[in-house]
């Protein structure tokens, strides 16, 4: 996310992740497995 930050500018970040739910972000940009992005989720909460 930083990396896009510094890349595209606020303005164009911003927008660039407005479309992304955080678990859309988390599976796409992240990489991460669905199993892992509810542990994440499960940890987060408590």
């Amino acid at each position: 996310a930083f990396k896009d930050l510094k890349a595209l500018g606020c303005k164009k970040a911003m927008n660039k992740f407005n479309k992304h739910t955080l678990l859309e972000y988390l599976l796409e940009e992240g990489n991460l497995s669905r199993p892992a992005v509810q542990l994440l989720g499960d940890v987060m909460s408590e």
